[in-house]
């Protein structure tokens, strides 16, 4: 069963995530599960296979269109960190004005954004058309996965699709930033480190 739904082309993604699907596939951090951000259903389930409440779920995005489309502006030192930092391992977590993010900005009407260095992911999510709501491929609290075969078996079974590709995962997952304003705070450790978050910042570009 599980073997039919590996190597899913990018045709068969996009018809499975219009459907409410969840994907498992690399990305340039670790193995992460993906969905249409604005399906409650989808939602539902990713949070369902991770063992999770829902919560706040970052997005990840092909371009800045995407970005555009959803009303969203980077100013400040959201704005750096873009410019030195994406695409790369390092989610920004900005204000959500847009309604059409409801469901997955945090209480704060805050939304966690990355664009990764993925071409295979990229090429996926432009294709789609939209970002997509993503999250690590393991069990709430669990170390996130840098291989297929370290998902859970439930996990892997559960998804609609498997996207398997050459591309090759860090294991370490993103760092996360928020910034507000020209304020900025290192939530979480990952793969860019917060000195480098302050130097990006403190720069004059």
């Amino acid at each position: 069963m599980i073997a039919a739904h590996l190597n899913a082309t990018d045709a068969m993604a996009w018809q499975l995530l219009s459907r409410g699907g969840v994907i498992l596939l690399p990305t340039d951090t670790v193995w992460g599960l993906a969905c249409d951000f604005e399906n409650p259903l989808a939602l539902k389930k990713l949070y369902g296979l991770k063992r999770a409440e829902p919560r706040q779920t970052a997005l990840l995005f092909s371009d800045m269109d995407q970005l555009d489309d959803l009303e969203i502006r980077l100013a400040g030192s959201a704005k750096k960190l873009a410019a030195r930092f994406w695409p790369g391992a390092l989610t920004i977590v900005v204000p959500a004005d847009s309604p059409r993010l409801d469901l997955v900005a945090g209480p704060d009407k805050t939304i966690g954004l990355r664009l990764p260095d993925c071409f295979r992911l990229q090429r996926l999510i432009h294709g789609y058309g939209r970002p997509l709501a993503a999250s690590s491929a393991n069990f709430t609290g669990s170390k996130p996965p840098c291989a297929l075969a370290d998902i859970p078996s439930s996990i892997v079974s559960g998804v609609d699709a498997v996207i398997e590709s050459e591309t090759r995962t860090s294991g370490i997952a993103s760092a996360v930033v928020k910034c507000v304003g020209d304020g900025w705070r290192y939530l979480r450790v990952g793969a860019i480190s917060e000195s480098d978050v302050c130097q990006a910042v403190e720069s004059d570009a």
